[in-house]
């Protein structure tokens, strides 16, 4: 009996010796290159006991590209099983060289990883980067973290593409763990709120507001609602606004608004008639002064390099005793006199009794002032409602730009923070967008803080189609609100003009592109960089320039002026096109007919109806038939659109065209920033004009 254990225990130690001989064997082949051998014995011992050697063995020739079985997939798959096999067994091998155990096995797999992640690069999807995902399990942390993020990032952009909640729903139900979650919770709010409200209107705002009202654009929702009851001067909107959305952004906007239309003979009874139907008014114990002083007109007037402020019979009400003095906004203006800087009303008062560095004027009840080289906003009591900030910018689009650790980032009128101080620098809002700058490059964000990547080398504001000009590799192109570019970053140049048209100038040459996504004209006319772009085009009509040579084309590419017309051509004002003939100047209609013959030296384009002409010594002012309003000897300049400057030998006039009357002996004119012409005459009298 012991004689037969015996000897089943030297048939089982064969046995096994047998097996280490095989897989020995294995590695020596593969430590000579004989790949072929060695992948025969690797698979044979994959199904007997040294499965983690062998899976690794097979690892290492699908991972080796100097043989014919290079495969990085199954080279990613072998390493896999091999871990697998490792966990089970923890058996610790070395063969030729080889060590089989955790720390090579996660070695050998980081390396098959870097490679196929590098393959999974060049396709650059996010099904190969979910496949790289399924088939590196044991990839390193760093590895694993890029493929992750470059899945995430595109799977994000896809989203932007489509712009569909659903889509972006179930994206977030499969990605719960994306690198951009944030992103898709912001994305997909703003995405219900589009899909919720595509006719703009008051019901569709205020059913999304009830429908969602934790979606992140609610805010933005009331602010549209308030601008469609503001624009239409809505009594019942403003009164559901003031009653139902008490913390919107433009609640104390929308109380004035509906007191200004609720109120509109000032006496008592009526006041006292508002309060009682508004008990919540915010504004109760200020609304007799506020009537009081709004009803004053104040118009701002320079006198001898001295700021103050007339009435309109042109009688100072606040004396010309300051540097500088913006228009009152909200019943403040903004004033300086020896390097004070304070907020008076309408009786020349210091409001607050305080005086600042610097300061701007309120907007919805607040106004930035600097302090100390520091900024803050203050209310209508003069307090500090937010700050302090480094630097911040005056408000644009009902947003101000601050600077705070070095750092820009974004508020709202009221002191609120829509973007948090991390960019290099931020541009103003214009049309929803601001630009930013971080590590040298540029990218754009919009106002609920969601911004695109920066790869750019420098960005446009974006226009009123949200579509900016963008220079990428020294050369301009046109990105459009998503990110999405329109049209490549390959030209020397890329001008905003009217309308949707840009010009595209390459190698000196000009030629017309639609930001709806086509060309308008080749690139072939002659450019001059010192014109502005609305010499070439107005938007509709486009100035074609050859040797010298002008011709004007609509947008249908149809040329309607050919080149020989005329020697200059411009776009139609008045419905009549100003041109240049034998270097005499006149009108024609659309169709080309003359309508004033080109017989003057100079002449402007019409404006509301008139154009200065010179003719000899003389100058006309002439209406669109030709007719003469008026001649001098001497010169006729445009004030305004009604307002004329004539110089002559009797001194300076001022044509009122609109009135028909002739102010004599004007020795100084201004035009003020509320809208007023004022005149001064030698007698010291002022006349206002009201433009």
């Amino acid at each position: 009996m012991r004689v037969n254990n015996l000897l089943i225990f030297y048939l089982i130690l064969t046995s096994l010796c047998a097996k280490a001989a095989k897989i020995e064997d294995a590695y020596e082949a593969l430590g000579v290159y004989d790949y072929f051998k060695a992948k025969k014995l690797f698979y044979t011992e994959l199904n007997k006991n040294h499965k983690a050697a062998a899976a690794f063995g097979l690892a290492i020739i699908y991972n080796r590209h100097d043989n014919p079985f290079f495969n990085t997939d199954s080279a990613s798959k072998y390493i896999t099983l091999s871990g697998n096999y490792f966990k089970t067994s923890r058996r610790k091998e070395a063969y030729s060289g080889f060590q089989i155990d955790s720390l090579g096995i996660l070695a050998k797999a980081d390396s098959i990883a870097q490679r196929s992640l590098l393959k999974a690069s060049k396709t650059n999807t996010a099904k190969g980067y979910e496949q790289f995902l399924m088939v590196n399990s044991y990839a390193g942390f760093q590895q694993k973290f890029e493929a992750l993020y470059l899945r995430d990032e595109l799977s994000y952009k896809t989203n932007l593409t489509y712009n569909v909640s659903d889509s972006t729903k179930a994206t977030m139900l499969r990605f719960p763990e994306s690198y951009f979650y944030k992103e898709y919770l912001t994305l997909y709010d703003k995405q219900v709120f589009e899909e919720q409200t595509p006719l703009k209107n008051s019901e569709q705002y205020n059913a999304f507001i009830n429908k969602f009202p934790k979606n992140k654009f609610v805010g933005e929702a009331q602010d549209e609602l308030f601008e469609i009851y503001r624009k239409n001067n809505d009594l019942q909107g403003l009164d559901f606004y003031v009653t139902n959305y008490k913390n919107s952004h433009f609640i104390n906007e929308a109380w004035k608004l509906l007191y200004a239309l609720t109120v509109k003979s000032y006496n008592n009874v009526e006041l006292q008639s508002f309060v009682q139907n508004y008990p919540d008014f915010p504004f109760k114990a200020s609304i007799n002064k506020e009537i009081e002083l709004n009803n004053k007109i104040l118009i701002t007037a320079k006198d001898s390099d001295y700021v103050g402020f007339i009435d309109t019979s042109g009688k100072y009400l606040i004396p010309p005793v300051y540097d500088e003095a913006t228009i009152f906004k909200e019943g403040l203006a903004v004033v300086s006199k020896n390097d004070s800087v304070f907020f008076i009303n309408k009786e020349n008062q210091n409001v607050f009794n305080a005086f600042y560095n610097d300061a701007f004027t309120f907007v919805n009840g607040n106004a930035p002032v600097n302090i100390n080289t520091q900024w803050f906003l203050i209310n209508r009591q003069g307090q500090r409602s937010a700050g302090p900030f480094e630097d911040l910018s005056e408000q644009s689009e009902n947003i101000y730009i601050v600077k705070v650790n070095n750092k820009y980032g974004a508020m709202d009128v009221y002191g609120n923070s829509i973007i948090p101080a991390q960019y290099d620098r931020l541009g103003d809002f214009k049309n929803g967008f601001a630009y930013y700058l971080n590590n040298g490059l540029y990218g754009f964000v919009n106002k609920n803080g969601l911004a695109s990547k920066a790869n750019y080398q420098w960005i446009s504001d974006f226009d009123e189609n949200k579509i900016a000009i963008i220079k990428l590799n020294n050369l301009f192109g046109l990105v459009n609100e998503n990110d999405s570019i329109i049209l490549q970053p390959q030209y020397d140049l890329v001008l905003k003009a009217e309308n949707t048209i840009f010009i595209t100038v390459k190698n000196n040459k000009y030629g017309f592109y639609s930001g709806k996504g086509c060309f308008i004209s080749d690139i072939d006319f002659d450019f001059k960089k010192e014109l502005p772009a609305s010499y070439y085009t107005n938007g509709k009509l486009f100035k074609l320039c050859k040797k010298n040579k002008q011709a004007l084309m609509d947008i249908n590419g149809r040329v309607s002026i050919d080149y020989d017309a005329y020697e200059e051509v411009n776009f139609a004002q008045n419905n009549l096109i100003h041109i240049k003939r034998k270097n005499k100047h006149g009108f024609v209609d659309r169709k080309l007919n003359i309508v004033i013959p080109p017989k003057y030296n100079s002449a402007t384009d019409f404006n509301d109806g008139l154009s200065i002409c010179t003719l000899k010594l003389e100058t006309f002012l002439i209406d669109t038939k030709g007719v003469i309003q008026y001649k001098s000897k001497g010169t006729i300049t445009s004030l305004t659109t009604n307002c004329f400057l004539i110089k002559d030998e009797e001194g300076n006039k001022v044509l009122d065209k609109k009135s028909g009357t002739l102010y004599n002996k004007v020795e100084a004119w201004q035009i003020s920033p509320e809208g007023y012409l004022i005149l001064g005459l030698e007698n010291k009298m002022k006349i206002i004009l009201k433009l």
